[in-house]
């Protein structure tokens, strides 16, 4: 016997979905949402401190953005990716009329994960990169450094890794790694989420120098 309308959801997700790590299929079920406020399908009404997993950081239902789903919706709702749209041209000059010099260009892309890729990709290409850095890799202010003795065979360079750590710490940066000998040495980068622009700088400073001072330029 179910108790609510909530329960009955429920029970038939429980038949059709496969349960994941993210849900156990026990949370209400969400009729409608609006601000901070979501409400289930038996009207009661929640506050919702996870902003919809961090995608409504503007409140759910904010009226401007529902306004211009609906039109958008009325006019084209999805187009090759290869094309644009004039409101695609106007956020982009948008977005660049904030950016800091001397950024004044700006990639769209779906997700967190495919930003930060392209941003290494970018990196990589501007700047070029030390041949003892193999791959970076991650997410956010979580990435992984794998430091090698080639990018071909990947071999872990860790006499040379284990030098630049030092003189890294040294020069006052601290970095983790996590290694298996023969098989990989990779620095854990996580600094924490309210580091600031010129902490990145500085660290970014002493990595530079402690992999010159270490294999040259």
């Amino acid at each position: 016997m179910v108790d609510s309308m909530s329960d009955a959801l429920l029970a038939e997700a429980r038949q059709v979905f496969v349960r994941s790590f993210a849900s156990d299929f026990t949370l209400p079920v969400i009729a409608r949402a609006e601000g901070a406020t979501i409400t289930d399908v038996d009207g009661k009404e929640y506050l919702d401190f996870s902003s919809g997993q961090m995608c409504a950081t503007v409140g759910h239902n904010h009226p401007r953005i529902a306004d211009a789903v609906r039109r958008a919706a009325d006019r084209a709702v999805h187009i090759n990716s290869a094309m644009l749209s004039p409101e695609v041209i106007a956020v982009g000059r948008r977005v660049v009329e904030l950016l800091p010099p001397p950024l004044d260009k700006v990639f769209f892309l779906s997700t967190g994960g495919e930003s930060n890729e392209a941003a290494l990709k970018i990196a990589k290409k501007v700047t070029g990169r030390y041949e003892i850095v193999g791959d970076v890799r991650g997410r956010g202010l979580l990435m992984g450094l794998d430091f090698v003795k080639d990018r071909v065979s990947k071999r872990p360079a860790e006499a040379e890794a284990e030098a630049i750590t030092r003189e890294c710490l040294k020069r006052g940066l601290f970095l983790a790694a996590t290694r298996q000998p023969g098989r990989y040495w990779v620095w854990r980068v996580a600094p924490p989420l309210t580091i600031s622009r010129a902490e990145i700088d500085r660290a970014l400073e002493i990595i530079d120098v402690a992999i010159r001072t270490v294999v040259g330029s």
